[in-house]
């Protein structure tokens, strides 16, 4: 009894870290749509990476408005240092910063 007690207390951690993951790339979304910010995450391959990335254009680029949804895994950006849209995985967000 005292294992399974101790499961369900690591999931709650995991449950709640996730939430706090995912509320923080709804705030790096609504932060890019008009402006820049500095995200820090892993890439696929395991290495850190930072960029400056904004959300400012997407629409003009893609033709559509730029729609986060509960299923989404990644966050698409222009990364400003390489002149491209990129993506990261939502689990792989480290932190951002909003740059002013």
């Amino acid at each position: 009894a005292q294992e399974s007690r101790g499961l369900g207390d690591v999931y709650k951690r995991q449950e709640k870290r996730a939430e706090r993951i995912a509320q923080r790339c709804i705030d790096l979304i609504e932060r890019m749509q008009y402006g820049n910010a500095m995200i820090a995450f892993y890439k696929q391959d395991g290495t850190f990476c930072m960029e400056k990335g904004t959300l400012v254009g997407y629409e003009k680029f893609f033709y559509r408005e730029y729609k986060s949804t509960a299923r989404q895994e990644s966050v698409v950006y222009w990364s400003t240092e390489q002149h491209a849209w990129r993506r990261f995985m939502i689990g792989n967000l480290l932190e951002w910063k909003a740059i002013v």
